[in-house]
């Protein structure tokens, strides 16, 4: 049974526990956008890194992200150019290792409307 890694944190705060968990380099397990897979190769290209108070998706050039997980679930903003928001899930898995779920997008997704997932270990 997986079990989850954030603690109770005061609201807009970020929980040191998962920003901890986050740290190091992520690979995509499975992922989706508009309710489809990825195009063939690129799954095993998908990788994320967090270091410090940087993330970066694929060789992008670092940029900054906040976190907040006072919320369930968790919410993620990433302060690139773009400004994306999400959502996310840390959980710990029987073997010890970690697996991350986002979901970026609105975090308050409409009926019918299948935001870009990802799952990472």
């Amino acid at each position: 049974m997986a079990s989850s890694l954030s603690s109770a944190v005061e609201p807009g705060q970020t929980d040191p526990q998962d920003r901890a968990a986050l740290q190091g380099t992520w690979r995509a397990i499975e992922a989706t956008s508009n309710g489809e897979p990825p195009p063939a190769g690129m799954l095993e290209k998908l990788t994320l890194v967090f270091a410090g108070d940087k993330f970066s998706i694929m060789g992008s050039a670092p940029t900054g992200y906040k976190i907040d997980a006072s919320f369930k679930p968790a919410h993620i903003d990433f302060l690139n150019s773009r400004h994306q928001v999400g959502i996310y899930e840390l959980k710990a898995t029987r073997s010890g290792s970690a697996l991350a779920w986002m979901a970026i997008g609105p975090r308050r997704f409409a009926p019918g409307n299948t935001p870009p997932t990802l799952t990472c270990r």
